[in-house]
């Protein structure tokens, strides 16, 4: 997708990992990174994050999470049509749990949330 219509953000609630240090190092690149010291749930994370989304479509995503390059592009296009208000993706599980092995490790278990909001 674009880079220059994508907002990209990340939240902690409350991880006591090197999550947050570690996406700090991609701020630089226009990542958002927004740490809450106290775990208090994935929805009151969201409520707090998506009000300050600039754009017209949010893609919410947490940390078991892998998109496929295309992904962003094809769940955007359903919005063409205006009638859509909403889209959801596939989960699919041909490495799932290789996946979510890589993904979890070095995590303490507490919920990241990635936004990537498109202009």
């Amino acid at each position: 997708y674009p880079r220059e219509k994508l907002e990209i953000r990340l939240a902690s609630d409350g991880s006591t990992d090197a999550t947050v240090q570690r996406a700090r190092a991609y701020e630089s690149a226009g990542v958002v990174v927004r740490a809450f010291s106290n775990r208090r749930g994935k929805s009151a994370v969201l409520n707090n994050l998506v009000p300050s989304a600039h754009g017209e479509i949010v893609v919410l995503a947490d940390a078991r999470q892998q998109f496929d390059r295309n992904a962003v592009r094809a769940l955007v296009a359903n919005f063409a049509d205006p009638s859509v208000g909403a889209v959801s993706g596939e989960l699919r599980g041909r490495h799932l749990e290789q996946i979510a092995r890589s993904k979890l490790r070095g995590c303490d278990g507490a919920t990241a949330i990635f936004l990537e909001v498109l202009a």
